[in-house]
């Protein structure tokens, strides 16, 4: 996801499974030719660890080492990125919600809120 590229390219299904068994995976950086945050770039090759052990051992753990560059990368700085790149990596681009829904929109599946609008129906 950070360069729009998969971690390993291969042409046949066997040299991809060994690719990602004993192949060095390149830091985004690398790949990408332009700059990543150290920060994001260290719990990335952390997550793409060969050993189990030495990723992170939770999604509390992933969140914690992001934490810290949140403030750096926003809503509307994401919207504005994908506007500008997304077709390029041959994503459709859809306009982003303006804000976050939560467990009290109406059209949230599973809300009690949407069991109480059907039943008055």
């Amino acid at each position: 996801m950070l360069t729009g590229q998969p971690v390993f390219d291969a042409f046949v299904t066997s040299e991809l499974m060994q690719a990602h068994r004993h192949g060095a995976v390149k830091p985004p950086s690398v790949v990408s030719g332009k700059p990543v945050d150290p920060a994001l770039e260290a719990i990335t090759l952390r997550s793409l660890a060969k050993n189990p052990a030495e990723r992170p051992q939770s999604a509390e753990e992933v969140a914690a080492a992001l934490e810290p560059l949140a403030a750096q990368w926003t809503a509307s700085l994401a919207r504005a990125w994908w506007q500008a790149n997304g077709a390029k990596l041959g994503h459709v681009v859809a306009a982003a919600p303006e804000r976050t829904l939560t467990a009290d929109d109406a059209t949230l599946p599973g809300s009690d809120r949407q069991a109480v609008t059907r039943a008055e129906r």
